[in-house]
């Protein structure tokens, strides 16, 4: 009856998984640890026994000591996409289990269960020391067993996933990125009272592809390719799959599947579904995947200011809402208590609005809806920023044209503190990406941090995606004039016609228009020309003029000579681009004195 019922539990286990092989069922019994394990330093051994059971005569348990590290180096596991490793774990509301890979005589890294501080952690154990490097929260219930699993989602990138039960829905993930290809053997270690078993290798045959898919929007073709590893060629896909979006189906493409279609009409939502694989050696793997289809992308120029929410997905800590006022120290830190551009909604986008993010917190992200940029040869993001960022943990802004693929914008950490006191406009040139591409999304990251600095991270204002023409517009007849060029010919308001003698003329407004990707600075003007001592620069260029910022130069002419007076006002400055023309800017101005007739 025993044998039966092992049995049993091994299928169910073998139901909710890829290929597997035990790497430790603690069947053995007795004399733990036994080959190949080896014990890396002291503590107190495992209890192997009847009641740590998950599945057959006996699983471990730790007991309210702490054990040693222990460790082996077969089999090599890791640095190929798909391979995984899981373990399952069960608590009495205390302690922890490391679930070691890369393992080596030297250390290792882990992925650790750990209910005594509420997290699922993946920390670096080189000389068998312990550093959190990335850390999610989790509330454990006690006397239920945990599937903790760790999957290789690229070469370089591994993904921590608890799952309650044989649910296939992870509760909770965490993401950790090595410098490279990270494999080895594995290791284990416990502390508190802490029963865990069936300990499995899931490199053999298996879905690669990571969940969710590419971002699909409604009436907007698309297609992606979902493939397998490590199994005997050909592979068979279940085409007939339940829950994919109106308008997409599946089909085998050689060895791999294909999801191909045109979402439909009113489409938009989120899209759970099951995809099932085998190989010719029988070997066989299901994988949950989610798929999101978005709304028909926005035109450009796309403008939002979060008086209303337009379809952004918001990782969590994100929320749409009013700004609130903070302030602490240690670091010296600050959120407004006003948007950037007021309005009776004073709303932005942000994480923990009027609040820090979390020490050891995993990364989390705010999503744009998808943006057209099929028009455009060049494309600029700006928006207004309150950030703070501390040393040693991340921010970003990242941008894709297919959903699957992030590109880097901007990235921290830096060598300080990042701390701003104020709005401030910044502007990326992600023509690279966007130009030309239909279905086009922006996401903000904050995460992983520490378990040391606090900070506010991100609050955000005024989010725009355009096509900003030069890089610098200079108008006359201030901001809402008319567009002037370089060293253009006398005419419109730059000739004031004629002006009596010893008489201030009207002033002549000149906007200055940072539209480019960086601060403008400008250098001291002068004047050239016939007659430049009786043309009046009574308002000059500042000195910097920021992103997104209009500043006017103001000028009048008086002479107290008859005739046509002409002179050229020079402002150095270091714009550049198509459309700016050379620096200095060169205005061209004329006026003609006259005596009036008693």
């Amino acid at each position: 009856m025993r044998y039966f019922l092992a049995l049993t539990a091994f299928a169910v286990l073998f139901a909710c998984t890829a290929a597997t092989q035990a790497i430790e069922d603690f069947e053995t019994g007795t004399g733990w640890p036994w080959a190949p394990w080896t014990t890396a330093n002291t503590g107190t051994a495992f209890s192997i026994n009847s009641s740590a059971a998950r599945s057959g005569s006996f699983g471990a348990y730790s007991g309210t000591g702490t054990s040693p590290w222990y460790y082996r180096t077969t089999p090599n596991i890791g640095g190929t996409a798909g391979d995984r490793i899981e373990i399952w774990c069960r608590t009495a509301g205390s302690g922890r289990v490391y679930v070691g890979y890369g393992a080596s005589a030297s250390g290792c890294y882990s992925l650790v269960f750990a209910p005594n501080t509420s997290n699922l952690i993946i920390q670096a154990n080189s000389g068998w020391g312990f550093s959190d490097v990335a850390s999610s929260a989790f509330s454990y219930s006690n006397n239920v067993w945990y599937r903790v699993e760790l999957e290789w989602t690229t070469a370089t990138q591994v993904t921590g996933r608890l799952y309650v039960g044989t649910s296939t829905t992870a509760s909770v993930t965490v993401t950790y990125n090595h410098a490279s290809p990270l494999s080895g053997g594995v290791a284990l270690r416990a502390f508190g009272p802490q029963d865990f078993d069936d300990f499995y290798d899931n490199s053999g045959f298996s879905i690669a592809t990571q969940s969710p898919l590419p971002t699909a929007a409604e009436q907007q073709s698309y297609s992606t390719t979902i493939t397998a590893v490590n199994g005997t060629t050909p592979y068979s896909w279940n085409t007939n799959i339940t829950g994919l979006p109106p308008g997409i189906t599946a089909a085998q493409v050689g060895d791999t599947l294909e999801l191909s279609g045109t979402p439909a009409t009113s489409s938009a939502g989120t899209y759970n579904f099951t995809v099932s694989a085998s190989d010719s050696a029988s070997a066989n793997d299901s994988k949950s995947f989610t798929m999101y289809v978005t709304p028909p992308p926005a035109s450009m120029p796309y403008n939002d200011d979060f008086s209303v929410d337009n379809g952004w997905a918001l990782g969590s800590g994100w929320t749409i809402g009013s700004a609130t006022a903070y302030s602490a120290t240690g670091p010296t830190r600050s959120e407004p208590g006003q948007d950037n551009s007021p309005s009776t909604d004073n709303n932005i986008l942000g994480h923990n609005i009027g609040a820090d993010y979390p020490n050891s917190m995993s990364v989390s992200y705010a999503t744009s809806p998808p943006i057209d940029c099929t028009g455009a040869s060049v494309v600029r993001l700006t928006f207004y920023r309150w950030l703070g960022v501390s040393l040693g943990d991340n921010a970003g802004i990242q941008v894709t044209n297919n959903g699957t693929t992030w590109n880097d914008v901007w990235t921290y950490p830096s060598s300080t503190n990042l701390n701003d006191t104020a709005w401030t406009a910044v502007a990326y040139d992600v023509s690279t990406w966007a130009a030309g591409n239909a279905v086009v999304q922006f996401r903000f990251s904050i995460g992983p941090s520490d378990s040391t600095s606090p900070n506010v991270g991100w609050c955000i204002d005024d989010f725009a995606i355009d096509d900003p023409g030069p890089a610098m517009v200079v108008k006359e007849g201030g901001s809402s004039g008319t567009v002037i060029t370089d060293d253009e010919a006398v005419g419109g308001l730059r000739d004031w016609g004629l002006v009596p003698v010893s008489t201030n003329s009207t002033t002549l407004q000149i906007a200055f228009t940072n539209n480019g990707f960086a601060d403008i600075n400008f250098g001291a003007y002068s004047k050239t020309g016939a007659n430049p001592n009786e043309f009046f620069v009574i308002n000059a260029p500042p000195a910097v003029l920021p992103i997104g910022q209009t500043d006017i130069m103001e000028i009048q002419f008086n002479s107290a000579n008859t005739g046509v007076h002409t002179c050229t006002v020079n402002v150095p400055h270091t714009a550049t681009g198509a459309g700016v023309g050379t620096s200095p800017f060169e205005i061209n101005l004329r006026a003609e004195a006259f005596t009036p007739v008693p």
